[in-house]
């Protein structure tokens, strides 16, 4: 009986614990930055900074998708990923 050997092969530059879960902290934290400033500058919460909240949003947002979509077209390129210095 001829025995296949089953190896888990990883793909190029992808670490073996990569996971996505630090680009979803992007909207939690850039909302509670915002409530800092706001509570720092002792500023009630006005329409124009509901406006500017959900403008924050909206960019912390897209930068995650940018930043995952190049992410994700590297490793399925099979592309090295650059360590972070």
């Amino acid at each position: 009986m001829h025995r296949h050997s089953h190896r888990v092969t990883q793909r190029v530059g992808a670490p073996a614990n990569f996971s996505h879960d630090e680009e979803f902290l992007a909207v939690p934290l850039s909302l509670a930055g915002g409530v800092f400033t706001l509570a720092l500058t002792r500023i009630n919460f006005p329409s124009s900074a509901a406006g500017g909240f959900t403008c924050l949003v909206g960019v912390a947002v897209l930068n995650g998708l940018v930043v995952m979509t190049a992410i994700r077209e590297q490793i399925e390129g099979e592309m090295a990923l650059a360590p972070c210095a």
